[in-house]
């Protein structure tokens, strides 16, 4: 092999041998921009990575609350939420909108003792009110809106609900003991202009105790449709007393005489509902 290097050859070695630093820097400069492009990548799949994790994870914790909740025992002895069964809306022929909700605590022990709640009307949000539903049974609410149409939209929403356990014996007893019922109703009809349609029912009380007061729903209906509803209360009724009250109905929109269903709620396991005379 020849041993002398051609005049090219050595004009190669001297430019690389003077070009050595500046092409370690570019080298740096190269390497560097390689690493932090992976490192680019890497964290870009990563961020990828961890986003599909997130909502898999979500599903995973949820579905442990729910296996809890079926499974766990502590869990089985707490009170189902109230159900709505129905919202019925009715427009008298005097631009006035009734709003009736069915409601039904499934609760076998469970007192719903008091909650607030109130109907929303396309997103009107109408004056809040105190209910009740004793354990096993249903409950009517009532509420009224000036408007000359239904709305499309409604909705019943309740809050600040107190759950009471209905455990012992005496709870038990005064529950079975109510009996409170109408005796007889009279429907008094209106003038379609400015005197409502009402009814004048005789309520008695056949519970063993007095009651400080009784509320009362009256639900007017033509046939099976619900045609008006009306609210009223009875005051210090007297153990097997009977007491007359009026409840208006407002503009009912048919003539004919209405089947009336009157509903008596008062809450006998709260203390303050009792006359202890």
């Amino acid at each position: 092999m020849d041993q002398y290097l051609s005049d090219s050859q050595l004009k190669v070695a001297s430019w690389l041998f003077e070009q050595k630093p500046r092409l370690r820097v570019r080298l740096l400069y190269v390497s560097f921009f390689a690493v932090g492009m992976i490192i680019l990548v890497i964290l870009f799949f990563a961020g990828g990575l961890a986003l599909k994790i997130q909502p898999h994870q979500t599903i995973i914790r949820q579905t442990t609350v729910d296996m809890i909740r079926r499974v766990d025992p502590a869990m089985q002895f707490l009170p189902k939420d109230l159900q709505v069964e129905r919202i019925q809306v009715v427009v008298q022929p005097k631009g006035a909108v009734d709003l009736v909700a069915h409601v039904v605590n499934q609760n076998a022990t469970w007192l719903a003792y008091s909650f607030d709640y109130s109907f929303t009307a396309d997103g009107e949000s109408l004056p809040t009110k105190r209910g009740f539903i004793m354990p096993g049974k249903d409950n009517y609410f009532v509420s009224f809106k000036n408007s000359p149409r239904a709305p499309l939209q409604v909705s019943l929403a309740w809050k600040n609900i107190r759950w009471y356990k209905v455990k012992s014996q005496s709870d038990k007893d005064r529950l079975e003991s109510v009996q409170i019922y109408p005796q007889g109703w009279q429907f008094v009809p209106g003038d379609k202009k400015s005197v409502v349609d009402s009814i004048v029912v005789t309520m008695v009380n056949d519970t063993p105790y007095g009651l400080w007061q009784v509320d009362l729903v009256a639900l007017a209906y033509n046939g099976e449709r619900l045609i008006g509803a009306g609210e009223s209360k009875l005051s210090n009724f007297l153990f097997r007393q009977s007491a007359v009250t009026e409840i208006g109905l407002g503009f009912l929109s048919e003539v004919v005489e209405p089947k009336i269903i009157i509903v008596p709620q008062v809450n006998v396991l709260d203390d303050r509902s009792i006359m202890y005379l």
